[in-house]
């Protein structure tokens, strides 16, 4: 039985007789618990909405809607409380009807204190146990979800390592994620995106192209024309990097991104075939960053466009394959760095995409 005055259970006792009532609570309280009480059903329930309690000692018949109701009343509302009825010896049968409603036992009028005193023991050690079972339920979970996170992050560490050996393989594109990362991380900035937004693209735009692992390297680093098979087979990346990732990453707008980064806003892009703003905002940003590294990137079969005559092919793309409003935001960026780093490509990738800390 609890003795301690902070860790005592609160017992809610109903009982229309003013003397008994005052007597049960003297007497409860002396046996180590707390005691809040009430003349009603109808008052024990609105005792109980104020100030929830484990135990319930009700009486059975008192004025108004009486004691079954109350017990029936606290099951829906309050299921972990546990009740105690007390009642006459002519009332059995509604008694019983408290026992079917979820009450623990019932005590006959006037009660024996060691009867009623042993009922409460009773309760308040399955009170305790419940408590301990839900301390242990909370534990448990709260272990799985740390294993669940650290097993989440080792198998997204070990993806990007594996999306940092694609690259590695040609030389052409190695760096490629990590420029669009931070490309796309300037652009979300630019437009105002907030903090945990910002997280969500750094991540999509690291990863964007990780469903290109299941692509023969030979298709990918062919110098040539693409046949249309081999074409259609790179068109395959995006859904098969949502595949690879899902079991991973549960966020929606992060594994919307990586689907929708080749999506187009004329509805001729893949693989969906989206269109307008039906394609997700992080996958829109995605698309400029990744076209404007593309093209400002040496290819086995092409050079590098100049900042100038990629801004001339952003802004013809504009409306067609890239969302406009982005593209303005992404060539007044572009203008900034220039400026700020006037010379070589590299020195303006390195002006755009310095570090400013985490998103």
């Amino acid at each position: 039985m609890p003795t301690d005055e902070h860790d005592s259970l609160l017992v809610t006792v109903v009982e229309d007789d003013r003397l008994l009532r005052e007597m049960l609570q003297q007497v409860i309280t002396v046996w180590g618990f707390r005691v809040q009480t009430a003349s009603s059903g109808e008052e024990g329930l609105e005792v109980l909405c104020l100030r929830p309690a484990p135990i319930l000692l009700t009486d059975l018949v008192m004025p108004g809607k009486g004691g079954v109701w109350l017990v029936r009343e606290v099951r829906k509302r309050f299921p972990e409380t546990i009740a105690l009825v007390l009642t006459g010896q002519h009332e059995s049968e509604p008694a019983i009807e408290c026992l079917n409603a979820g009450a623990l036992r019932y005590l006959l009028k006037p009660p024996c204190l060691h009867d009623l005193r042993n009922a409460l023991n009773v309760a308040a050690e399955l009170v305790n146990l419940r408590r301990e079972r839900a301390s242990y339920q909370e534990d448990l979970e709260r272990t799985v979800r740390r294993q669940t996170q650290r097993i989440r992050r080792l198998s997204l560490s070990g993806i990007k390592s594996l999306n940092i050996a694609l690259e590695a393989r040609d030389p052409y594109t190695s760096g490629h994620s990590q420029r669009v990362r931070r490309y796309s991380l300037a652009l979300g900035k630019a437009l105002g995106l907030e903090r945990r937004t910002l997280r969500k693209l750094a991540l999509a735009a690291c990863l964007h192209d990780i469903g290109k692992v299941a692509i023969a390297e030979s298709i990918l680093n062919k110098p040539g024309r693409l046949t249309v098979d081999e074409h259609r087979t790179i068109q395959r990346h995006p859904v098969l990097g949502e595949k690879i990732l899902r079991p991973i990453i549960r966020n929606r707008e992060v594994l919307g991104a990586i689907r929708g980064h080749h999506e187009r806003m004329d509805g001729k892009g893949y693989p969906d075939g989206l269109s307008g703003e039906q394609i997700p905002l992080l996958a829109r940003i995605i698309s400029v960053a990744d076209c404007f590294d593309a093209v400002t990137t040496i290819r086995p079969y092409r050079g590098a466009l100049s900042l100038s005559e990629t801004a001339a092919l952003l802004n013809e793309l504009a409306g067609s394959q890239l969302d406009p409003h982005i593209v303005a935001a992404w060539l007044k960026l572009i203008k900034g760095a220039v400026d700020a780093a006037p010379g070589p490509r590299e020195a303006f990738r390195e002006a755009l995409t310095a570090p400013t800390g985490r998103p």
